[in-house]
């Protein structure tokens, strides 16, 4: 399994990017993920996707 790498300050991150970090739901996404790449950036959106290499790890797929 690969490390989950942050680019950033943590110590001045706002809460809701530590809650993402931390969250129950969306870390399996990183243990049991591959291929993972961004296929869209607009504004303040981002869109990434990825393949399941577990499928009793999938979550639903999380609000916009």
């Amino acid at each position: 399994m690969w490390p989950l790498v942050m680019a950033g300050d943590l110590a001045t991150s706002p809460r809701e990017t530590l809650d993402l970090l931390t969250d129950a739901e969306a870390l399996p996404v990183l243990r049991h993920s591959r291929d993972n790449q961004e296929v869209l950036s607009e504004r303040d959106h981002v869109v990434w996707t990825a393949q399941d290499t577990d499928a009793r790890s999938t979550a639903p797929p999380a609000a916009v």
